[in-house]
């Protein structure tokens, strides 16, 4: 008997033409991959009038299917019925297993299967797959339910180290809740890599499993899961819908730690999300559910750590201190000490001690890293890059700033972005590439667009452009981007005293007076950065120059000293660039004033 191969799609074009059914060529094809007999008894029985349900299976096309695998033989037969069980493509170990077989019997069945065209290989070459969907569907249905649901419940026990093929398994069977425990480890699994559009994927599955099975305390866990998620991905209207459905569900059934814990989630939200929505809205109410979630009934340290997070963030650093260093000085776990040591970091870096801040950042990401904690990665690494620079190592801003893209390569949350060009600007200003600096800048503006451009990642974005015109020589141009940042600065938001230090730095810039009012804002908030450049700009040179030596930073010394204290430490700062870099940092960057200056 002569046995033709596929029908390539222009024949099953044409057939459906002369069958007059032209618009089922293409799912035809893709049903059948061009298996003649089956694509040639599909569009027959179509254009008979079996094709009232596109989704049904025309009898005489599954008579010809199962006909098909009987001629194979009884043995082979029930490897397939085992097959189509364990999915469209399959491992014969699997198989071998499920049936009790020996998996060179198991190989030896499938070969005769793979020689009558009911297998092929999969591109993995690791795999044998269905040959095509329609000889799937017919085998799985024609397998009693009771059989399949056996099997099915089976396979969720032998691929339980393979959690996701194990959740579909345990769906199969109808066991819920199991399958939703599944979806629960797949989903910390992926999450765990930084897989996070995965993770949300699976914790979907999770949160519909345990809505089916009406078990409130399995949907509480699978909804904070996945609105921790969203939340590391800046989708923080998801987030909160997760979290507030996870604190109604707490609520209602008593559970004290679970209602803790999603009150906590909340406002990591809420100030995550600060930059996003009505800033005057969010820190207030990231405020109130940090303090809920403090005084909750078996509340965790990570409430504290968000309470301190708060209080930076409104200018209060002794008052974060002192929370951060209770919980890192108390026990927590390994995800809480990590994003403690990530909020020390920012503070640190905030408080002017660079080299703390930055070994602080590098062990936060590493720690973040082994904990899957990603935004409390995000912002070690950007605080890493920020305490580099401020010290005068560019070449490291420059290596951490690239580890930090590459981790928001997969996160939709453009104030993240925004962040990450701003510092680049910054970075390349210094580095003496001015086009390239204003390009970043530009990028950022756009990224938070205009309801973010009164935020904190908006107005640095604009004084990122302000600095670029002032290094151009554009004093206009600054002058009025200045102007429109200062308008916002009459309103709360988070991180406002940041702004305003470096509004002041720029404008006392253009004129020398101003001065006078970044003096008084870097007593208000305790900064010996902005106090030496204060005292720089109105020429107390060597009182800046005692201000700045505890920071310990070439870069600070560069800008407020004079003579061969200022060139030499830009020539330190030079000697540590690739060399493709120092021509330009010595030639147009912002610090070569510091050698005029000598």
């Amino acid at each position: 008997m002569l046995e033709l191969g596929p029908l390539p799609p222009p024949a099953v074009a044409e057939l459906a033409r002369r069958y007059g059914v032209a618009e089922l060529a293409t799912p035809v094809l893709e049903r059948t991959r061009g298996h003649t007999l089956f694509a040639v008894e599909a569009l027959r029985a179509a254009a008979e009038g079996e094709r009232q349900d596109p989704a049904s299976v025309p009898a005489s096309l599954r008579d010809a299917v199962l006909a098909r695998v009987r001629r194979t033989g009884p043995e082979v037969e029930t490897l397939l019925r085992a097959a189509v069980v364990v999915g469209a493509a399959f491992d014969l170990e699997v198989v071998a297993d499920l049936l009790g077989l020996p998996v060179e019997e198991a190989a030896a069945r499938a070969e005769r299967a793979l020689a009558a065209r009911l297998l092929v290989e999969a591109e993995s070459g690791a795999a044998y797959e269905l040959a095509n969907d329609l000889v799937r569907e017919v085998l799985y249905e024609s397998v009693p339910r009771p059989t399949r649901v056996a099997r099915h419940r089976r396979l969720a026990t032998l691929l339980a180290d393979r959690p996701e093929a194990a959740a579909g398994h345990a769906a199969a069977a109808g066991d819920l809740p199991a399958a939703a425990e599944a979806w629960l480890a797949a989903a910390a699994r992926a999450a765990g890599s930084y897989a996070n559009r995965d993770a949300e994927r699976l914790l979907g599955e999770a949160v519909a499993a345990a809505v089916r099975a009406v078990d409130p305390g399995l949907e509480v866990r699978a909804r904070l899961d996945r609105g921790r998620v969203r939340a590391a991905l800046g989708e923080y209207q998801g987030a909160f819908a997760d979290q507030e459905r996870a604190l109604r569900l707490a609520v209602e059934a008593g559970d004290g730690r679970s209602e803790a814990v999603a009150l906590e989630q909340l406002g990591w939200t809420a100030f995550y999300a600060r930059d996003s929505q009505a800033a005057s809205e969010v820190t207030p109410k990231a405020r109130e559910l940090a303090e809920r979630a403090a005084a909750a009934r078996g509340a965790a340290p990570s409430a504290l750590l968000l309470a301190g997070r708060i209080r930076h963030a409104e200018g209060d650093l002794e008052g974060a201190r002192a929370a951060f260093d209770a919980v890192l000085a108390g026990e927590h776990d390994a995800a809480t000490g990590a994003m403690g040591r990530q909020s020390l970091g920012l503070l640190l870096e905030h408080s002017d001690r660079f080299a703390e801040a930055r070994r602080a950042g590098d062990e936060a990401v590493e720690a973040c890293r082994r904990t899957g904690a990603f935004r409390a990665m995000l912002t070690s690494s950007f605080v890493a890059t920020l305490a580099s620079a401020n010290l005068g190592d560019l070449r490291g801003a420059l290596d951490r700033l690239a580890t930090m893209e590459r981790l928001l390569a997969d996160v939709e949350d453009p104030m993240y972005h925004a962040r990450a060009a701003t510092t680049g600007s910054w970075l390349w200003r210094e580095l003496g590439e001015l086009g390239r600096a204003r390009d970043l800048a530009t990028r950022a503006v756009e990224l938070v667009g205009q309801a973010g451009a009164a935020s904190h990642p908006g107005l640095h974005a604009q004084l990122a452009l302000a600095e670029c015109a002032i290094q151009a020589g554009d004093q206009a141009e600054a002058a009025g981007l200045l102007e429109r940042a200062a308008a916002q600065l009459d309103r709360p938001f988070a991180y406002r005293w940041r702004v305003e230090l470096r509004h002041a730095e720029l404008a006392s810039r253009l004129d020398p007076a101003a001065a006078e009012r970044l003096l008084e804002l870097a007593g208000t908030y305790g900064s010996a950065k902005y106090r030496a450049l204060g005292l720089a700009r109105i020429g107390r040179h060597e009182e800046a120059v005692r201000v700045a030596a505890p920071v310990a930073s070439d870069y600070l010394l560069a800008q407020v000293a004079t003579g061969p204290a200022a060139r030499a430490a830009v020539d330190r700062i030079a000697a540590a660039l690739p060399r493709a870099l120092r021509p330009a940092f010595l030639e147009r960057g912002r610090l070569a004033s510091a050698t005029a200056r000598a």
